[in-house]
């Protein structure tokens, strides 16, 4: 089991030694970058990585979350079950929220990673959105940690229209879950899919296309939308930036299926 978590660490107690720089894991890094002993360069991830993939888990988890894209309340539901003894008389839950295609700078962008850029923007995926759990080191799992035992949790999240000035878009939304021992080692990792009743998530974009803008590139201060949905919805418009910041949310309401224009 594994977390990997590349990137710039800007929450340490003083600044890291160079960038970028990242944890694989919550163990002491070989050769740490940073004051905690956390975080370590990339050209360690993957020796670091190969430890890991190596051991044993003593424990599998598994979840499943279901999206109510009108309320926008995440329900999930978590199962950890002990194959073996743990070592430890209890252990930690963690549960993160990441979102894909979030538009931002990113040094050395165009140069190392072309495919990715929109015009002088980066597409960022898997960023991390929230943390669903408590706690620094994630949630105590009450209950028995020997073999045979089962632990379960149910929780509750309403996204966000916006964190940070960025949009969150429900369609781009996924969710990590993981066992570690207190704030130590990771034991095991799941992705969580997320649904939404009949149609998932991933299915969303169905519900919504033949989207036109025009004219393209606006030349005016007036834009023309058009669009098709193909079953009758709540549907808001928001104007982003290029960054991904909202500058402007138009509530259109529930509207029928078919063509619409504003």
């Amino acid at each position: 089991a594994i977390l990997a978590i590349p990137g710039m660490i800007g929450n340490q107690s003083s600044p890291c030694f160079g960038f970028p720089a990242g944890s694989v894991n919550r163990a002491t890094a070989s050769s740490p970058m940073c004051p905690t002993g956390l975080a370590m360069s990339r050209g360690e991830f993957s020796a670091a990585v190969n430890v890991i993939l190596a051991q044993d888990a003593y424990v599998n988890i598994a979840g499943q979350a279901n999206l109510d894209p009108v309320t926008r309340v995440l329900t999930i539901n978590i199962e950890a079950y002990y194959t073996a003894n743990a070592p430890v008389s209890s252990n930690k839950l963690t549960v993160m929220l990441s979102q894909n295609k979030i538009m931002g700078p990113q040094s050395g962008g165009s140069t190392y990673y072309p495919a990715m850029m929109v015009g002088s923007s980066y597409t960022h995926n898997k960023a991390l959105r929230d943390v669903l759990t408590t706690g620094a080191s994630g949630e105590t799992m009450s209950g028995s940690t020997t073999a045979g035992t089962l632990f379960t949790k149910t929780t509750t999240y309403t996204v966000p229209t916006t964190i940070k000035n960025i949009n969150v878009v429900l369609a781009d939304l996924q969710l990590i879950a993981f066992v570690s021992e207190t704030d130590k080692n990771i034991i095991a990792v799941a992705k969580v899919p997320i649904s939404t009743g009949p149609t998932g998530v991933q299915e969303m974009s169905d519900l919504l296309n033949n989207v036109n803008i025009y004219p393209n590139p606006l030349s005016v201060r007036n834009a023309n939308v058009s669009f098709n949905i193909a079953e009758s919805n709540n549907v808001s418009l928001v104007l982003s930036n290029v960054v991904g910041q909202a500058v402007l949310t138009e509530t259109l309401g529930r509207l029928n299926a078919g063509e619409h224009a504003y």
